[in-house]
């Protein structure tokens, strides 16, 4: 039974609104140890922020590791995607997860700097710069 929050009637609302939307922007993940890499190829629109706000924190929910988000692909964020990105930083900060974002276009980096989130991210030029996790 979910606790009746404003948190999980947010997240069941957004849910709902993933299971019944196609995103534009293809997301895909894959695990290296205990790290996770999350690959955003398109654009981060108004009506996939949403959806796409759900599929992340859906996907980062078990890394224990760094989340590592390679943006080479990712063409625009829209003001409400930057809401989904965010709240992956909120979420992973909370679980002592840093999120790292690599290759990331100069529009969107431009796009983040303005929306004064480049403080809450690590920047890599590529996946290639990702320093070796560091060991427990």
């Amino acid at each position: 039974m979910f606790a009746d929050t404003p948190q999980t009637t947010q997240l069941l609302r957004m849910s709902f609104l993933n299971r019944h939307h196609t995103l534009q922007l293809k997301i895909t993940a894959a695990a290296h140890g205990n790290d996770l890499v999350i690959t955003l190829d398109g654009a981060l629109s108004a009506g996939d922020a949403v959806a796409a706000q759900v599929e992340l924190l859906n996907l980062s929910a078990p890394c224990t590791g760094r989340i590592v988000l390679d943006c080479t692909r990712l063409t625009y964020v829209a003001s409400v995607g930057i809401r989904a990105l965010l709240a992956l930083h909120r979420n992973a900060s909370g679980r002592s997860v840093t999120v790292t974002l690599a290759g990331v276009t100069e529009t969107v980096r431009n796009i983040l700097e303005v929306a004064g989130l480049l403080k809450h991210f690590t920047l890599i030029a590529s996946l290639n710069d990702l320093p070796p996790a560091p060991t427990p």
